[in-house]
């Protein structure tokens, strides 16, 4: 990939996200009774935010097709795509709507990946995440580096050194799930355990060292929720492993329909031995 390609896309992702939190902040937070593709329920601040980013691509004139959470895909500009454009606004809509500003967050989160093909964590060209509760802070994969830029500054990204899971910092996503034998044996066994209550910060949590894992095996996500973070937890030196229901290694999904597991750790060796514990269930 080119420089100058590869920097222009992250400009545009830095722009969408400008456009997106505008529109979140400035719509209202209320609960809408309509579903998105997914069947999960949409916000004023979600509709506003997708609004904004397909208003600003559209102005672009770029080749592309839009993946985004509310809607099907839309093929914007004119000409064969040159990449997909991967967007959820306001992942942890229902932390951002009731104000959690604690450890349950919520982040505008982007990706960019090849026009065709799987969307594999593999593949991704460029990403950004802002946490809504830090809207000066930007998590940026450019280049194949993933890093954090605060105040004019940039620092790399970089996992920790946690081998085993007592000596690991685990966050377990429970919306929607009461945890079975082999993920409480889990929960039991780490140092500690947190709940946040939105994917893509989790996983950059675990890329930014402050976890040392991440394990959702709900079977619920869907790839905008993912993509982008665990882009930047590989890049920062961790692992990511895409389940199926049977907590098996599964391939990337093609669309934004079709949902999986995941398990990030900052090491091999801890992800192993998370999945050891969690495929009791199937022996």
């Amino acid at each position: 990939m080119s420089t100058t390609r590869s920097t222009s896309e992250i400009d545009l992702l830095r722009a969408l996200a400008e456009e997106a939190l505008h529109a979140a902040y400035s719509a209202a937070t209320d609960h809408l009774a309509v579903q998105n593709a997914n069947g999960d329920a949409v916000r004023a601040f979600d509709l506003a935010a997708h609004a904004a980013i397909e208003r600003h691509l559209a102005r672009s004139g770029l080749p592309l097709i839009l993946f985004p959470e509310e809607g099907a895909p839309r093929h914007l500009g004119r000409g064969a795509p040159q990449m997909r454009v991967i967007v959820n606004p306001v992942d942890g809509s229902d932390n951002f709507a009731r104000g959690l500003p604690f450890a349950a967050m919520s982040s505008f989160c982007a990706a960019i990946a090849p026009p065709t093909g799987l969307l594999d964590i593999a593949t991704v060209r460029a990403a950004i995440i802002h946490p809504l509760t830090e809207p000066d802070t930007a998590f940026v994969l450019h280049q194949g580096a993933a890093h954090v830029e605060r105040a004019g500054e940039s620092a790399p990204l970089r996992v920790n050194a946690t081998h085993a899971l007592p000596e690991a910092m685990v966050s377990v996503e429970l919306n929607h799930h009461a945890p079975g034998v082999p993920l409480a044996e889990v929960m039991g066994k780490a140092r500690g355990v947190r709940t946040l209550g939105c994917c893509s910060a989790a996983l950059l949590a675990v890329a930014r060292g402050q976890l040392d894992a991440h394990i959702d095996i709900r079977g619920r996500l869907t790839p905008e929720s993912w993509l982008a973070a665990a882009a930047m937890v590989r890049a920062a030196g961790g692992e990511v492993m895409l389940l199926d229901s049977a907590l098996e290694c599964t391939q990337p999904p093609a669309n934004l329909l079709q949902r999986c597991s995941i398990v990030a750790a900052a090491t091999r060796e801890l992800l192993d031995e998370i999945l050891k514990h969690l495929r009791k269930a199937f022996l």
